[in-house]
């Protein structure tokens, strides 16, 4: 939602980070967290809007997950993968992951992403 807010194209940013072409997924329970936000009225709603719309458009990959309890939950299982980075804003998740030892795609400066953890030559 950061992105749509900031008008950020998520895809090309991620790509420049990483040097090399990327295919963005984003787990089911995350996208239904976005269709229920995105029902409201506000900033919210229409920022959650524009996400869903960029996942349909770019043609993001959707993936199911095993812990469908929560959105972090999901993201946090997902960064056990070994090729997995995620993305998140979120402080407390992202300082799970790195806690495991994983990189984390943060947003800095309300204009660009970095990678907190590893540096994209090392990739």
């Amino acid at each position: 939602m950061l992105a749509a807010k900031f008008h950020i194209d998520i895809v090309s940013e991620t790509e420049r980070l990483l040097q090399r072409q990327i295919q963005l997924s984003v787990p089911d329970i995350v996208v239904g967290e976005l269709e229920s936000l995105a029902r409201r009225p506000g900033a919210a709603g229409r920022d959650a809007r524009v996400a869903l719309e960029l996942i349909s458009t770019r043609k993001i990959h959707r993936v199911s997950s095993k812990e469908q309890s929560n959105a972090d939950k999901a993201l946090l299982e997902a960064s056990g993968h070994a090729s997995v980075i995620v993305a998140t804003a979120d402080l407390e998740l992202r300082r799970m992951i790195r806690d495991r030892g994983k990189p984390v795609i943060i947003f800095r400066e309300k204009a660009k992403l970095e990678l907190d953890g590893i540096e994209p030559s090392y990739w």
